[in-house]
This record gives C-alpha cells, structure tokens and sequence, in this order.
C-alpha cells in the first residue's frame, strides 16, 4: 500500500479545476479482458459512436436500466433544411392530419 500525505490546499485546487463542468460521476475500471475491450471496440466503430457512449449503453442495458433509449438520428440532416415557402407547402399538406376529431375523444 502507498501512504501519500495529505492533500495540500494546491491539490484541491487542480482537482476541482479539473472536475469543474462535469455534471457526472467518472469511473475507471481496471482489468478489463481483451475480449471485452475488441467487442466494445467494434460496436463503438460500427455505431460510430465513441467508446464512452457504447460502454454506458452496453452496462445500463445489462443493468436492466428501463429509460435506456437508443437516440434516433435518421432525420436530423432535414431539421433546418426547409425554405420559409417549403415550410408554408408542408403545412398547407399536413393541415388536416392536425385536426382534432372530437368523436375520437369521448
């Protein structure tokens, strides 16, 4: 076992630097199998997503976590992307599938 001496007042100080803006709690988890790594590693590239995003999915979904939701990203290259007359053609077009029918409601 190391025996380090206690914090000094400029230790503090790096530590809550360093800590400042993170909203939540860090791990690090050691001894991990190579196999584990390779297999976090291939879904992070085929996800694209990074490896910090795929190991929290892969510990919450085997956690049993409920609110895990996978975010879906298939339309976000069309947010945005419509000119104020576009815009006005797609709500003249979707206009009556935003009515109400009372019926429906009793």
């Amino acid at each position: 076992m190391i025996l380090r001496p206690p914090l000094q007042p400029l230790d503090n100080a790096f530590t809550i630097a360093y800590n400042v803006g993170m909203n939540y709690t860090q791990y690090t988890i050691r001894g991990i199998p190579p196999s584990l790594d390779k297999e976090l590693r291939i879904m992070a590239r085929r996800s694209g997503r990074s490896l910090n995003a795929v190991t929290l999915e892969v510990l919450k979904v085997g956690l049993g976590i409920p609110d895990w939701v996978e975010p879906n990203h298939d339309l976000d290259d069309l947010f945005g992307k419509l000119d104020k007359n576009e815009a006005k053609l797609l709500d003249e077009a979707t206009k009556e599938l935003r009515a109400i029918d009372e019926h429906d409601w009793q």
